[in-house]
């Protein structure tokens, strides 16, 4: 068929499609400072009726690879590359998907070296990155790490849930994606900061929004409150890089991914405050919160989880775990940056002998 044709008998609004361009090499460079791309959409509504929509982008045309580079965007980079390794997950093993995710990212860094200054570009001591693509070693540590290409590994994930990460990375859109690799670790509480929640950053972030959007549905268990939290006016929680070295058995932390939240208690979190989230010093793993009327502090983790459930697609379960409980690695597991100084230096052996 048509290779810039593309029929689907149903679209859901968290649906994304990507097409990848190049330049003919036989032909001219273009020329101009942009390119127009036109995509065309014909569908049919829910009343029967068919509609078309046509949208036209402007693409700014590189001339030089210094600006090419200083034009990309990591994340989406990353996204795009999950979607593509994980459709080759269906003929070739995971090992060597893995294998794949890691040689492209040596690519990179060895490409790299062009825009260095002569004396640096064949220096084999140090890692070397435009400054645009700093952030690329991590995002391909994020991906190599990822449940479909460690299939082998012990797993937080049932066979079927690493199915549906597996057809995620497949369709949903770039930004989902990201969120997926990349799950936020947030620090609900330190008890050297007191007896409360921990303090926000400094950020300037905007405050935790009212919960009445993305309200949770009922639960089948009771453990969730079903009735949407009060508005709380109080900025959201630290952000950490997730890592096991940064996590503090005298805190609590949660970690936001896209299909749950995974609230962690550490063992020497604070009594005051465990009374007041959860009603007992001595939480256990499934523990339900406090309903958000009972006081401040689990009315804000109320409309924390609220906020952070309207952020995406399909609604997230809240997992509680307790440090020491034999859970936990559904918890350490998602801290993708576990072992990324080992990956980095891996990457540094590799580029070296390409110099």
């Amino acid at each position: 068929g048509d290779p810039f044709l593309i029929n689907r008998p149903l679209v859901r609004k968290e649906s994304a499609y990507s097409i990848e361009l190049e330049v003919d090499e036989k032909s001219k460079s273009l020329a101009g400072e942009a390119a127009y791309i036109q995509a065309a959409l014909l569908f049919t509504a829910p009343d029967g009726t068919r509609r078309i929509r046509v949208t036209t982008r402007q693409i700014p045309i590189a001339s030089t690879l210094d600006r090419a580079v200083a034009s990309v965007h990591p994340p989406t980079v990353l996204a795009l590359m999950a979607k593509r390794l994980s459709s080759e997950l269906s003929r070739t093993a995971a090992k060597e998907v893995a294998a794949k995710a890691e040689t492209m990212c040596v690519d990179s860094l060895v490409a790299q070296r062009a825009l260095c200054p002569p004396p640096i570009k064949q220096s084999p001591d140090e890692i070397i990155m435009h400054k645009s693509l700093e952030l690329m070693p991590l995002l391909a540590f994020a991906l190599r790490r990822s449940p479909p290409l460690n299939p082998l590994e012990p797993q937080r994930l049932s066979p079927d849930a690493a199915q549906q990460h597996l057809r995620q990375l497949q369709t949903l859109p770039v930004h989902r994606v990201c969120h997926m690799l990349m799950p936020r670790l947030l620090a609900i509480h330190l008890r050297e900061k007191g007896d409360g929640w921990a303090p926000a950053d400094a950020t300037g972030s905007p405050p935790v929004p009212s919960s009445a959007a993305g309200a949770p549905p009922p639960s089948s268990d009771g453990t969730e409150e079903d009735t949407p939290p009060p508005e709380v006016d109080a900025p959201p929680p630290e952000i950490v890089m997730a890592r096991p070295g940064v996590v503090s058995a005298a805190g609590i932390y949660l970690v936001d991914t896209l299909q749950e939240l995974v609230l962690w208690v550490g063992a020497h979190s604070s009594p005051v405050f465990l009374e007041k989230l959860f009603g007992t010093q001595q939480p256990a793993d499934g523990a339900a919160p406090q309903p958000a009327d009972s006081c401040p502090e689990a009315a804000r983790l109320h409309a924390l989880l609220s906020r952070l459930r309207a952020e995406r697609p399909q609604y997230p379960p809240l997992i509680v775990l307790v440090q020491g409980s034999s859970g936990e690695a559904r918890f350490f597991g998602r801290l993708f940056a576990e072992g990324y100084e080992d990956f980095a230096m891996g990457l540094h052996a590799k580029v070296g002998p390409r110099l």
